[in-house]
């Protein structure tokens, strides 16, 4: 219903990602307190222009501008914290602690001070995961070497920062999430304070300009004196675009359309989307900030390090723990929040209402539909196997992590995540079994058969993304050969095998069933999954013993290719049926059929012609189809609609709809255009 509004949020939260990575970038050669009254200024300015706060509104009283000026101290130090904190995690990590939402962070808060957890139980638990996470399974411990070798003076602050926390044995990213996580609650204390101090000035608006303005007014002086003892300011002119860019997207910008957003739907809705919205931005400008294309920017070339607080097993697993736990208490607060339902009223004219009942009856816990689910894929032969082997891929997964963790193995950690990701092909398609079984809805009239064959496509295209992505990643490696180090490979890989193994033995049956009977494009796109990784697990094997036996460099990318191209061609059928079934074409292996069907059908007594023979598959076990018949005017439209479905019977045609037609029929809808007047 907000769609436009929504999207614009989204893209908000993408150009917020972008502005923090800009700051953080800009931050590295310009002194955090000229930085931030550059920023401040000019966001003062634009909310002057743009509200007005002074000429608009009655006349601010004297205790009215101590409260603005007590707000605006505060809010400097918040500001510098925080920017402090960036500097020590990076921008990716410092999105993902401070761009939580006020209402699960408070949520969160009192579910743990008052041990209430009842049915918020599982969303604060991931919640805490999330930042446990960060702070001990993100293996990222190079200290900014901006901060540690720099001498300018306002990095002095920094570096003991830095050397405070390596003296009690933190890295700097864990005093800068700490630090964050602080900020972020005093934030929050201090953001229901000024709400409430903004209804008496006149709006929120208002209430934000003016303290923006104060912001720079106090910071203002700071400057000055950092000028007057020679600071080096060159790094203004230098970076004014990127500056420019900042103030829109961080901070004029994300704030203007927020409040929109807001106005146009409601601050729950807000709270629910931007976190997460923020969440899967980061991760996708962290991986374009990596980019080495991205070298031609002036702040780039000037600062880029490969080894700048990166990508690790800690932070993606906080950001599905963050995701998660949002959704999780956010449907809690949904429940608790949900108002009672008029029902009508009572003998003596009083509204009766239900407390809410009617509107929960339809809203099922998380645990319920949960509980449910688990009830139907263990149901299921399919499900079932595939939901024990998800099981044993994800504990398998776990081990790796957890050892990996432990050694300080890249090696282990980077093929635990690769399990990882391949275990979304098992959770589509376990998701797409259930949801294929699910009975239809007036707006759903055929059912969700088909999300099965939708399933089985992305696999399809999954998996080609795969073998393209190894097939030239092989054509360079066979060009220069790397060198390869195989001393845990072998285990890693035998293991991993062992693992795939027992998941093409216990798919294999529903995979052979669907292919005997009704071509479930979802049991083969799993069944493919598994084979692949089985495939690069058997390649992985015989490369690694070449390369320990013989020294040959050259068998990595060999039996990559070989694996790539095997990938790619098994893919082919499975993209060709999927293909097909969406495209509505006519079910494989019944042209003929069909062809002598409808020569049947003109033997039918009555029947003259035929036209619009339209037949498809609308799901693995489903086949639809509709006919128009021509047939005489002294026919019996039933008797005929009874034979025809007598002949197709034996075709499993599950939605057949017969259409008899008559000259009448043809005269009537002929009539208009042929200039009759009636």
């Amino acid at each position: 219903r907000h769609s436009p509004f929504t999207m614009a949020l989204l893209l908000s939260r993408f150009f917020h990602a972008i502005g923090i990575y800009l700051s953080y970038e800009v931050l590295k050669i310009a002194p955090l307190l000229q930085f931030l009254f550059v920023v401040k200024l000019c966001c003062a300015l634009l909310y002057v222009i743009l509200q007005k706060p002074i000429s608009s509104g009655r006349p601010i009283e004297k205790i009215e501008w101590y409260k603005i000026t007590l707000h605006a101290v505060i809010l400097v130090l918040l500001q510098w914290l925080y920017l402090i904190g960036m500097r020590l995690c990076g921008p990716l990590r410092t999105i993902l602690v401070f761009e939580n939402s006020d209402v699960v962070v408070l949520t969160v808060l009192s579910a743990v001070y008052s041990f209430n957890l009842r049915s918020k139980k599982l969303g604060v638990y991931l919640f805490v995961l999330a930042l446990f996470s960060l702070l001990f399974f993100d293996n990222d411990d190079a200290i900014n070497s901006n901060i540690e070798n720099s001498d300018e003076q306002h990095n002095t602050i920094l570096r003991y920062i830095v050397q405070s926390l390596s003296w009690i044995g933190l890295s700097d990213h864990k005093g800068g999430i700490v630090l964050l996580f602080i900020v972020l609650c005093m934030s929050i204390a201090h953001d229901s304070v000024l709400r409430k101090s903004a209804v008496e000035i006149g709006g929120a608006k208002r209430m934000n300009a003016l303290v923006t303005a104060m912001e720079a007014a106090i910071i203002s002086p700071l400057v000055l004196i950092q000028y007057l003892l020679n600071t080096v300011i060159s790094w203004f002119t230098a970076n004014f675009t990127y500056l420019f860019v900042i103030v829109l997207t961080t901070y004029v910008g994300s704030y203007y359309i927020k409040a929109i957003v807001t106005a146009r739907s409601s601050a729950q809705f807000v709270a629910f989307i931007s976190p997460l919205a923020s969440f899967i931005s980061a991760l996708i400008v962290a991986y374009i900030w990596a980019l080495p294309g991205l070298a031609f920017l002036p702040v780039r070339s000037a600062t880029a390090s490969s080894k700048d607080h990166a990508f690790s097993a800690g932070v993606i697993l906080s950001v599905v723990c963050f995701s998660l736990g949002m959704i999780i208490l956010s449907e809690a607060l949904q429940q608790r929040n949900v108002k009672g339902q008029l029902i009508g009223f009572s003998e003596g004219g009083l509204p009766l209402y239900n407390a809410g009942m009617a509107n929960n009856s339809s809203k099922r816990s998380f645990t319920s539909v949960m509980r449910n689910s688990i009830y139907q894929i263990l149901g299921q032969s399919h499900t079932r196997r595939i939901f024990f082997y998800l099981c044993l891929n994800l504990a398998f997964t776990a081990v790796e992590l957890l050892y990996g963790v432990l050694t300080n193995s890249l090696g282990l950690i980077s093929d635990g995540f690769h399990m990882l990701f391949d275990s979304t092909a098992l959770v589509i398609g376990l998701y797409a079994a259930l949801v294929a079984k699910w009975k239809s809805t007036k707006s759903f009239s055929f059912g969700f058969g088909r999300v099965e064959v939708l399933s089985g496509f992305l696999n399809g295209i999954f998996l080609v993304v795969i073998a393209i992505f190894i097939f030239m990643e092989a054509i360079h490696r066979l060009i220069d050969p790397p060198e390869v180090r195989s001393e845990r490979l072998v285990l890693v890989s035998f293991l991993g095998l062992l693992v795939n193994m027992v998941g093409i033995f216990s798919l294999r049956h529903s995979h052979f069933e669907a292919h005997g009977h009704s071509h479930d494009s979802n049991m083969h796109g799993v069944f493919l999954h598994v084979l692949a990784d089985t495939l690069g697990s058997v390649g992985v094997i015989v490369s690694s013993l070449l390369i320990q036996t013989f020294g040959w460099l050259i068998a990595d990318p060999i039996c990559s290719l070989l694996i790539s191209i095997l990938i790619f061609m098994s893919v082919l059928p499975l993209l060709r049926q999927s293909i097909s079934v969406l495209l509505l074409r006519v079910p494989f292996g019944h042209e003929q059929k069909l062809s002598n069907l409808l020569k049947q059908v003109l033997s039918v007594n009555g029947v003259i012609s035929y036209q619009n023979p339209q037949f498809w598959r609308h799901s693995s076990d489903t086949i639809a189809g509709t006919l128009h018949v021509r047939a005489k005017m002294s026919a019996n439209e039933q008797s005929i609609i009874t034979r025809i479905h007598a002949i197709f019977k034996d075709l499993g045609i599950k939605y057949f709809t017969v259409q008899v037609e008559k000259d009448t029929y043809y005269k009537q809808i002929s009539s208009p255009y042929n200039g009759s007047t009636g």
